[in-house]
């Protein structure tokens, strides 16, 4: 995708309620994932590195540049993948 690529991910998971968006692009301009966490249900964010492929650095510092609150950062690094997949949370 171009560098404006990202918004039609945006538009394809508003309108798919199947459908998680993650951090891992090759190439990742600075403040894309805030965009996109700005802009998509924040239950439908999860943390992906493409590990092995792409520098999981990438993603990490995507997220970590991105200026999410507590509670959304902690959403998307463990919690909506645990509620996806019905593991069980524990307090």
């Amino acid at each position: 995708m171009g560098a404006d690529g990202h918004r039609h991910a945006i538009e394809a998971a508003r309108h798919c309620d199947r459908l998680y968006l993650e951090p891992c692009w090759s190439h990742a301009p600075g403040g894309r994932f805030a965009r996109v966490a700005a802009e998509v249900d924040a239950s439908r964010l999860l943390f992906g590195t493409d590990a092995t492929l792409i520098d999981p650095a990438s993603a990490f510092g995507a997220v970590a540049a991105a200026g999410l609150t507590e509670a959304l950062a902690e959403r998307v690094a463990w919690r909506n993948a645990a509620e996806l997949f019905g593991l069980p949370i524990r307090p």
